[in-house]
């Protein structure tokens, strides 16, 4: 038995809940996933409706493409309804033939980890748990006073900050080090005013 015979077709409709159930996400999140998938390792095809034989739909057709989930029809980036990528009108195109994903590749993709995501470093939460743990330190130990050999200056928060877990440019965390100074000793003085 060849491996063209053993292979399994699914609907695009079978593979959207299949990647919607292995992931844990919408329907839209899925087909914009299938669509990376199509274009880089899952292959498709488009079946002919009455006389059964399918054509291969290239991997490159899938890229920046727009896939219309409603009527199953694919267009290729540049192209639109009324200039179709084929003379037979486009892949899934009115009654040209359905698009099919191959189970057992669709299988293998959602098997394997998420890609990481790239990009910039998550923003840290200044305004809530960092500027929470800056002001306890400021809360055991007073605003930074010159006669203690230890928290004399603003550098030491700074260094608390930095030991804590904040792993900012460190001229981020001096300019919030000293927000935070202030902002402490405002708090403490309306407090002791009331």
């Amino acid at each position: 038995m060849t491996a063209a015979i053993a292979d399994k077709w699914l609907s695009v409709d079978d593979a959207v809940e299949l990647t919607c159930n292995a992931h844990k996400i919408s329907a839209g999140a899925a087909i914009k996933s299938l669509i990376s998938a199509f274009a880089n390792s899952v292959r498709t095809r488009q079946r002919m409706p009455f006389d059964g034989h399918s054509i291969a739909i290239p991997m490159a057709v899938w890229r920046d493409a727009h896939f219309d989930f409603d009527t199953g029809e694919l267009y290729p980036a540049g192209t639109d309804l009324y200039h179709p990528p084929t003379e037979e009108g486009g892949y899934g195109h009115g009654g040209n033939g359905i698009i099919e994903v191959n189970e057992a590749d669709l299988r293998d993709r959602l098997c394997k980890p998420a890609p990481k995501k790239r990009g910039r470093p998550p923003k840290f939460d200044w305004d809530g748990d960092i500027k929470q743990r800056a002001f306890a330190f400021l809360n055991y130990h007073g605003a930074p006073n010159a006669a203690d050999r230890e928290w004399g200056t603003q550098a030491a928060l700074e260094k608390a900050m930095v030991e804590s877990g904040v792993d900012a440019a460190p001229s981020t965390v001096r300019k919030y080090a000293s927000g935070f100074i202030a902002e402490w000793k405002a708090e403490k003085a309306k407090r002791a005013g009331n």
